[in-house]
Order: structure tokens, then C-alpha cells, then sequence
């Protein structure tokens, strides 16, 4: 917000089966998927608290994480 520069979210799905939760010790080849979402122009957000920010953010990157995960059924 500071720099007044666009954001650009991204998703990394497949992560869970990569690392486990005991440690960072990578379990084998895993397959992930990275999508890369559309960048958010700084005007959408100026006006914005940044916990407002990140909410919004948040749910942009959760709708994308639900439609990866949905096309994979």
C-alpha cells in the first residue's frame, strides 16, 4: 500500500503432501499446482484499511485454492 503498486496473488496448491507437518523435510516428487491470478491495480485497494487489504486478498486466493481443488474431482 505504502508503494502503491498492484498486487499479485498466487495459489500453491499440493504443498500439504510435499512437507509434512513434523518438519521441512520434503517427502519425494510431489505434484502442486501454481496458478497465478490476476493482478489487483493499487486504485482497487487505496482507499482500503490493510485489514481490509488482506481480507480481501485472502478470499480471492481461497475462491482460486476451492476452484484448483474442485477441478481435480
Amino acid at each position: 500500500m505504502q508503494t502503491k503498486t498492484e498486487i499479485q496473488p498466487m495459489v500453491l496448491d499440493g504443498t500439504s503432501a510435499a512437507i509434512p507437518k513434523s518438519g521441512w523435510v520434503l517427502t519425494g516428487r510431489q505434484d502442486m499446482i501454481l496458478k497465478v491470478l490476476d493482478p489487483l491495480p493499487y486504485e482497487i485497494f487505496k482507499d482500503m484499511t490493510p485489514t481490509q487489504l488482506a481480507v480481501k486478498v485472502q478470499g480471492i486466493v481461497s475462491a482460486a485454492l476451492d476452484e484448483i481443488r474442485e477441478s481435480k474431482k
